[in-house]
C-alpha cells in the first residue's frame, strides 16, 4: 500500500500461519485516520504494538493517552504502534471521521486503524474484522499484543493490559 507509515516488504517466503504466539498472522488491508489503506506486513522489520480497542471503552482511553509517549520512548528501537478499532460508541464499526476523532482526541501522530471501517449511511453487512480473528477467546479491551520484528507474535495478550504493563513488556524485550 501507499501510505505516510514504515513501508517494508517482507520475504517472499512469508507465509500466515496463524494467531498464536511464534505464528506469523495473516496480513491486513485496512484504513488509517488519513482514509490510506495500511497492511500489517509493511511493518516487517520493526517491533509492532498491536493495540485492539474500541470508541466506548474507558480503560482504551486511558491507554490512548499514552500511546504517544509509549511510541517515542521504544522508537529508537525500532517501535510500531498501531491502534485498531473496531467499534463506536454505538457497538458498531467505526467511521472515517470516528477514527479522527479519536485521533484529535488524545493527539496521536500513531497509525489508527478502522477494523472495518462503516461507510457513511451504510447498512449492508461488513466483512469480520481482523480484530476478531486475533483476539478470539480473549475477553475485554483493550487488548495488547506484540509482534516482532520477523512478524511472529511475540505476546498474543499483553498483561495487566494498560500502559503499565505494556512497557514492562517492552522493556523485557528491549
Amino acid at each position: 500500500p501507499e501510505n505516510e507509515w514504515t513501508l517494508n516488504t517482507p520475504p517472499a517466503s512469508t507465509v500466515p500461519e496463524g494467531f498464536e504466539e511464534g505464528d506469523i498472522p495473516e496480513d491486513f488491508r485496512l484504513i488509517d485516520q488519513n482514509g490510506q489503506e495500511v497492511s500489517l506486513w509493511q511493518f516487517y522489520g520493526q517491533w509492532v504494538v498491536l493495540d485492539f480497542s474500541t470508541l466506548w471503552c474507558a480503560p482504551c482511553q486511558e491507554l490512548a493517552e499514552l500511546a504517544g509517549e509509549t511510541h517515542e520512548m521504544y522508537a529508537e528501537q525500532g517501535l510500531e504502534y498501531l491502534t485498531l478499532i473496531s467499534q463506536n460508541l454505538n457497538y458498531e464499526p467505526p467511521s472515517l471521521d470516528e477514527i479522527r476523532m479519536w485521533r484529535d482526541t488524545f493527539e496521536l501522530g500513531l497509525p489508527i486503524l478502522a477494523d472495518p471501517l462503516r461507510s457513511e449511511g451504510e447498512e449492508e453487512a461488513l466483512p469480520a474484522a481482523w480484530t476478531a480473528n486475533f483476539v478470539k477467546g480473549n475477553a475485554g479491551f483493550p487488548h495488547l499484543a506484540i509482534i516482532g520484528p520477523d512478524l511472529r507474535i511475540v505476546e498474543k495478550e499483553v498483561r495487566p493490559n494498560n500502559d503499565a504493563g505494556l512497557r514492562a513488556r517492552l522493556d523485557g524485550l528491549f
